[in-house]
């Protein structure tokens, strides 16, 4: 009998303090921080060569002749542009953590301000002294204004560093007058030129500080329609019809997580008020049905909920590793053995749900996932519950929860019954869509190819499936095709009778077979996936552990 599970509004959230430090905003809006102050990087340290280029060519213009500029000059402009080439070069990298970002990005800004002060001022220089008699915007002045709109870091960090930086303008002036004196064309009033000339600069800061107040508040509240109760997204890993799966972390405990949720505004652009309730009613059966299980095989849930800009979500455990469909996809076939192996894991979570009422209906390789579970590898997982009806409902039909006049599951992996109705749908429709996996695992092909899914359905009801062993090139032992033969049975009644039974049936073929062992299974994700074999158990996944299927 299904369980009772009421969604509860999150209550929680309220009570988080607002995100008022870099390193409290979540790590795509600190990414986006990264790589803004990597493109700063790159347009200060390619407008400097321009500026430079353009300075030795207007001199070399001016006096006739070839001659390069000061080697102090041409020091500075090594320096500078070196210093923010390393600068991009290092946010690329992305080595560091929050903190030392933040300090990273403001010493780059004063020290960027004062490689532009050096180079375009000297008192030295008599034609500059006209020039910056004038109430005129320092190109510092512009630096200050451009660099918070691209790096989002709090205002009070922002106002000191502009601070820092509006400095270097007096400061490099004042150095410039005791080391090479003050022209006569400046007069006694030079200290009014310092002073005129910084008033501008100032007034930049003013506006980079009401720029960056308005650019770290966004981010802040980004990241606070990214915190779902006591859980905080980090990356988004996987997005479809039905929603979206964010890689998580829970603000207390060290354990990563994956969220899946689903906006009612992102359905509501699609269909009409029905249909968003019936996806609503989807994404809450799942969770309801993921609760209920207690096979290792099914995927885990933590906690389930909604979100205040009411946004549906539940909390899973995060994998790592492939799906069935990618890891065929991008190593072929797998041996007899391991096929095995995968199908006897993935019987014993069917076997669970039905015994529990509960029928998948959307098996195929894309929901089984292949997983590294603490020094365990090749640990298997069922995902996806979105399609799960419970058979003690005589009452719902199977359109009731895709969609008016839809077909739920996969045309792929449906079950003939699925397709015509004719007879009721239980656990042997999932036996049925297990075959198609284990056909898929064996050759690398569908049971059934078509150029549309209806193709492909009328496939499924009409046609005998080809023959496995004249579509590979890997060794199928004899019994092997038989059981994924009878999965593939027409009538169900010609299907083994439950999972319980198939996975039985797996467990004595694979006692012929050579066992797939976990030095075997190691091996393979130590050549095949390096990244994740070396990975510690809560580092960074190499790619997108599954994606939302709907």
């Amino acid at each position: 009998m299904a369980a009772h599970f009421q969604i509860r509004t999150d209550s929680q959230s309220s009570s988080q303090s607002d995100p008022s430090r870099f390193d409290d905003l979540d790590s795509q809006t600190q990414r986006g921080s990264f790589n803004g102050l990597a493109v700063a990087a790159c347009v200060y340290a390619g407008a400097y060569f321009l500026a430079y280029m353009a300075d030795w060519l207007t001199q070399i213009a001016a006096d006739g002749f070839f001659h390069f500029l000061p080697t102090f000059d041409n020091v500075v402009t090594a320096v500078s542009i070196a210093y923010a080439l390393f600068v991009a070069y290092w946010c690329r990298r992305q080595k560091c953590d929050a903190c030392q970002f933040a300090a990273f990005a403001m010493t780059f800004l004063v020290v960027g301000s004062l490689g532009i002060s050096i180079l375009s001022w000297g008192w030295e220089r008599e034609s500059l002294v006209n020039k910056y008699s004038i109430e005129s915007v320092d190109w510092v002045g512009l630096w200050i204004v451009a660099f918070p709109a691209v790096v989002a870091l709090p205002p009070n960090q922002v106002l000191w560093a502009s601070l820092g930086a509006a400095a270097t303008v007096p400061a490099v002036m004042t150095l410039s007058a005791l080391v090479h004196g003050v022209p006569p064309e400046a007069g006694n009033l030079h200290w009014v030129t310092i002073v005129r000339h910084s008033a501008p600069v100032l007034i930049c800061v003013g506006i980079a500080f009401v720029s960056a107040y308005r650019v770290f508040h966004l981010a802040r509240d980004v990241s606070k329609a990214r915190r779902l109760g006591s859980y905080q997204l980090r990356d988004k890993i996987g997005t479809g019809g039905m929603g979206e799966v964010w890689r998580a972390q829970h603000k207390l405990l060290a354990r990563p997580a994956a969220v899946k949720l689903i906006r009612p505004e992102s359905l509501s652009k699609n269909g009409d008020q029905g249909s968003v309730t019936t996806m609503m009613r989807r994404f809450e059966r799942e969770a309801q049905a993921t609760a209920m299980l207690t096979s290792p095989h099914s995927i885990q849930l933590y906690d389930f909920g909604i979100a205040e800009d009411g946004a549906f979500y539940y909390v899973m455990e995060l994998l790592e590793g492939r799906d069935l469909k990618s890891l065929v996809q991008e190593s072929g076939p797998v041996p007899a053995e391991r096929a095995v192996h995968f199908l006897r894991a993935a019987c014993d979570s069917l076997a669970d749900a039905h015994h529990r009422g509960l029928i998948h209906r959307d098996v195929k390789p894309g929901n089984i996932f292949t997983c590294r579970r603490g020094r365990e590898f090749d640990f298997v997982k069922v995902l996806d519950f979105g399609l799960v009806k419970s058979v003690l409902e005589p009452g719902e039909t199977l359109t009731q929860l895709t969609g008016t006049n839809a077909t739920s599951g996969t045309p792929g992996f449906m079950a003939p019954e699925m397709v015509t109705g004719e007879a009721p749908v239980d656990g042997r429709a999932d036996i049925y869509a297990l075959g198609c996996v284990g056909y898929w695992l064996l050759t690398g092909q569908m049971v059934f190819d078509g150029k549309s899914p209806m193709a492909i359905l009328v496939q499924h009801v009409k046609e005998d499936p080809p023959s496995i062993r004249s579509r590979t090139e890997i060794e199928v032992p004899p019994r092997l095709e038989e059981l994924v033969h009878a999965c593939l049975a027409k009538d169900p009644d010609d299907r083994p009778v439950s999972a319980q039974q198939l996975g039985d049936m797996f467990a004595e073929l694979a006692a012929t077979l050579p066992a797939w062992t976990q030095d075997r299974a190691e091996k393979w994700w130590r050549t095949n996936l390096p990244k994740l074999y070396a990975a510690p158990l809560a580092g960074k996944l190499e790619s997108s552990p599954w994606v939302v299927n709907g």
